[in-house]
């Protein structure tokens, strides 16, 4: 009886084979990867640009504020998740919660004031809510928002920023 090692080879082959099969059934389904190792990403902060093939929906950040959905009914409510949304880049979100005047004010604020803005008071008048926030440094921005359209698009209409000093 002759014992060749070419069987003990295949054999040896095919089960190397199966189990390269098998944890490349582990990758996620469609990566295409067959990798073994998983990946591990952070979430990337929306830049109000468009990535082919990317979500339309960007994941906030732990530390980033939270940007509800919708149009909130009350004037402090409406101007917090505007704040929320031009700190975060999200200028798609930004633009259904302003008009284009305060939009455009938005973009245009200089440099990179700090992020993190407090309520610190709302008056109102003329059919207009008149909301002031500063942050650490005591920059202020000041939002008018027309209280006709509270709980609708566009309800911020003027914005002013008005730097520390």
């Amino acid at each position: 009886m002759d014992r060749s090692p070419v069987p003990h080879l295949c054999a040896l082959a095919l089960a190397a084979g199966v189990a390269v099969a098998a944890v490349a059934g582990c990758a996620p389904a469609g990566s295409g990867t067959g990798s073994a190792t998983p990946t591990l990403s952070a979430p990337v902060p929306s830049t109000g640009t468009a990535t082919p093939g990317a979500s339309a929906t960007a994941t906030p950040s732990p530390t980033a504020p939270a940007i509800p959905d919708g149009y909130p009914s009350d004037a402090q409510g409406y101007g917090q998740a505007a704040i929320a949304a031009w700190v975060a880049g999200q200028t798609t979100r930004l633009g259904q919660l302003t008009n284009s005047q305060a939009a455009a004010a938005f973009a245009g604020i200089a440099g990179h004031p700090d992020t993190h803005w407090q309520f610190a008071s709302g008056d109102g008048a003329a059919g207009s809510s008149y909301l002031t926030f500063r942050n650490a440094p005591g920059d202020t921005l000041r939002l008018q928002v027309a209280n006709q359209y509270l709980g609708q698009p566009h309800a911020i209409v003027d914005v002013v920023f008005t730097p520390a000093g």
